[in-house]
């Protein structure tokens, strides 16, 4: 694989509305769409660390692939795993930079093999990729295009929580919350909160506690507890095996490159941990990386990767539409984008 050229360009776009959690509000996104191109074809991958979860921020991204570039001989034939080497050795550091390379090149690498970026992973891969809907405030609930749905809990009182939860079960009986909480309760909090909750369909609580411990794990493995920002906690593996946790929430894009990702892909299938896909507010390049990753592992669950939840207005615009239900890859080359 030869590189003739390398180059990125930055962006700032504002979210649709202000976004809430326990922790955090976001009102817009910064990232870096970067492009690796040969004679035939241009390969691009999105770099947007996020608040409150990424160490690096959008300086580091920049000077860790100024260093990158300056690294890579451009006109030299370098074989596709050379490269993916190269590109751990100057990014493993900066994980939203190294997701964002690996995309470049591995859109690059498929476009080559007339193949989706999926497949190229993958030949099994899911055609047919599944979207669960996510509470916005002012959300009309007829709207709600799935049977799961994403609420962020602890942003209001948990009186407010109680009629809202309430209310959206009564117009779909048929919903299955998934409650993220970022962290909002200490462990008696929480067994309360649930308790409260326990004439809902919920299919997991994500993130619940705050003092996050195998002791504290133990007293609420009763729930079927998802972990989202703790997946890179050093007692991780400890409670995979210990059968603490039901679910993985996974970003990839602030995770990092795609051995990274799919390392921790098989280590949830070999625990029988279901794995969620879910956003990380990265743009359209980004979000079609997170959905050919999706596919690769050829479950059928209902991720939260639909980019209109978050954005009406886009830098480069999506090839699904906003009513949508699922996205087909089938018929894509490359990342599709």
């Amino acid at each position: 694989m030869k590189i003739q050229k390398i180059y990125y360009d930055k962006y700032d776009i504002n979210l649709a509305q202000k976004l809430k959690n326990s922790q955090q509000t976001y009102s817009s996104r910064q990232g870096i769409i970067v492009y690796f191109e040969n004679e035939f074809y241009k390969g691009k991958g999105e770099a947007a660390p996020l608040d409150g979860f990424s160490k690096e921020n959008i300086n580091d991204v920049i000077w860790n692939l100024e260093s990158l570039i300056s690294a890579i001989e451009l006109n030299v034939d370098y074989e596709f795993q050379e490269l993916l080497d190269l590109i751990t050795i100057h990014c493993e550091s900066c994980p939203s930079l190294h997701f964002a390379i690996d995309t470049a090149l591995y859109d690059l690498e498929s476009q080559k093999n007339n193949c989706s970026l999926a497949k190229l992973i993958n030949a099994n891969h899911r055609n047919n990729i599944r979207f669960s809907d996510f509470y916005l405030p002012n959300f009309n609930l007829k709207e709600i295009k799935s049977n799961f749905l994403k609420y962020k809990i602890g942003i209001n009182s948990i009186k407010e929580d109680l009629i809202l939860l309430n209310q959206i079960a009564k117009v779909k009986p048929s919903i299955n919350f998934r409650i993220d909480a970022n962290q909002a309760f200490e462990v008696q909090n929480f067994k309360k909160l649930a308790d409260k909750l326990k004439n809902l369909n919920i299919e997991y609580y994500e993130e619940p506690i705050s003092n996050l411990s195998t002791k504290n794990l133990k007293l609420i493995s009763n729930y079927n507890i998802a972990l989202d920002e703790s997946i890179s906690n050093p007692k991780f593996d400890k409670w995979i095996k210990d059968k603490l946790i039901k679910y993985v929430i996974l970003k990839p894009s602030i995770y990092g490159g795609f051995k990274k990702n799919l390392k921790l892909i098989e280590k949830c299938n070999s625990n029988n941990i279901k794995i969620i896909f879910s956003s990380s507010l990265e743009t359209t390049i980004g979000n079609m990386s997170t959905i050919h990753l999706a596919a690769t592992i050829n479950n059928p669950e209902f991720h939260g990767i639909n980019i209109h939840n978050f954005y009406t207005k886009f830098n480069i615009q999506p090839i699904y539409s906003k009513n949508q239900k699922e996205i087909c890859i089938k018929n894509i080359i490359g990342l599709g984008v």
